[in-house]
């Protein structure tokens, strides 16, 4: 049995009567929309085939019923770990930057597949405005994941003698980031993180 979701999180939520869009407002001190987002694989896990059914199979399944109804707008949330790590690299990847995965993570990869499968669906599908955003690690108050409980430790080990260029984004700057491409028209596929002095660049 393959589950698959899309998570519709447009509209200003008028009839709603609040002063902001309702995917913005909290619930138990986070944004509804941040609670229907974490519900998905954003980190990876044990359970490998659990999340090949999810990323790869679960994002055929998607695009699949996309296919038959032709949405105006669909937007994939990724990772900018598809760009993989490799000396190459520029210190600031753009989204013509090649994804070029990792050999030993399937976590990356089932991403990589799912990007690729979403860029044939953008293709053969014209009528569709379909945008791809890349988070780096997003960190923030409300946020649990492996990059908040490292830099939670009292001492962060790290490589003597290696001091790599990290980028994060704030979780309300990937909030933002998110409701701007759901709301607007772009099409493309986008790196989203949060340089010095500045908010998320997408």
């Amino acid at each position: 049995m393959f589950v698959s979701a899309i998570i519709a999180a447009g509209g200003r939520g008028q009839r709603f009567g609040a002063a902001e869009p309702k995917q913005l407002l909290k619930v138990g001190g986070r944004p509804v929309l941040e609670r229907s987002v974490s519900a998905f694989l954003a980190h990876p896990t044990h359970a490998n085939e659990w999340a090949h059914e999810l990323e790869d199979v679960g994002t055929m399944h998607v695009l699949n019923a996309c296919a038959g109804v032709e949405p105006r707008r669909f937007v994939m949330i990724s990772t900018t770990l598809v760009y993989g790590a490799h000396p190459k690299n520029p210190n600031f990847l753009t989204e013509d930057a090649e994804l070029r995965g990792h050999r030993d993570s399937r976590f990356v990869n089932d991403k990589v597949r799912a990007e690729h499968q979403v860029q044939r669906f953008a293709a053969e599908h014209s009528n569709v405005q379909v945008c791809i955003l890349r988070f780096a690690p997003i960190l923030g108050p409300t946020v649990s994941n492996m990059y908040t409980r490292f830099f939670r430790r009292p001492v962060a080990p790290v490589m003597m003698g290696h001091d790599p260029l990290m980028q994060f984004v704030h979780e309300q700057d990937a909030a933002y980031a998110l409701l701007r491409a759901v709301e607007s028209r772009a099409t493309t596929s986008c790196p989203c993180s949060s340089p010095p002095r500045s908010a998320a660049t997408c």
